[in-house]
């Protein structure tokens, strides 16, 4: 079972400001590699340079493949569904950060078949700080894709949540 089941944070989450400040991203349907992110331990501002590297090139990368690939029909991709637009998902994935993204995207080329289901349903956006949240209704339980995701996620760094949806009493 997922460290994330059980959780539903997402009520604190929304209670600082209306759902109309929120962003709700719908996604498709492990821990990342042992590689160091870098050769040695950084001091000071370097940390923060090699961050703004690292998003900067995120975004170029992101712009190019958009610009490039639009439209084409690829595996797992909907176009008609991210209607916001590649500044959206530019936005989504510096909110979810480089070693998030680096896990999604390490595992989507490794194995496509194996990881190609089972991501979150909702990538929840606000003030530049992304929650995903796994959506679950009343007797319905998570996957092991599921569990396999949340747990690559957390490991990554991501904040996930398990939402479990009831039905009110009659």
């Amino acid at each position: 079972m997922s460290q994330a089941e059980g959780q539903v944070k997402v009520k604190p989450f929304l209670s600082s400001g209306s759902s109309e400040d929120m962003q709700v991203v719908r996604t498709g349907d492990e821990q990342e590699e042992d590689a160091p992110l870098e050769d040695a331990p950084l001091e000071g501002g370097a940390v923060q340079q090699q961050q703004e590297e690292a998003m900067s090139l995120m975004t170029r990368t992101i712009r190019s493949s958009w610009g490039r690939y639009h439209g084409v029909p690829l595996a797992g991709v909907d176009w008609g569904r991210h209607g916001h637009g590649c500044e959206a998902m530019r936005q989504v994935a510096c909110a979810l950060g480089g070693r998030v993204v680096h896990a999604v995207c390490l595992r989507l080329a490794k194995d496509y078949e194996l990881w190609g289901h089972g991501l979150p349903d909702l990538v929840m956006m606000r003030g530049g700080v992304a929650k995903m949240v796994e959506v679950k209704g009343p007797g319905d339980s998570l996957s092991a894709a599921q569990s396999a995701w949340i747990d690559v996620l957390l490991d990554a760094g991501a904040d996930v949540e398990v939402c479990h949806v009831t039905r009110p009493p009659l």
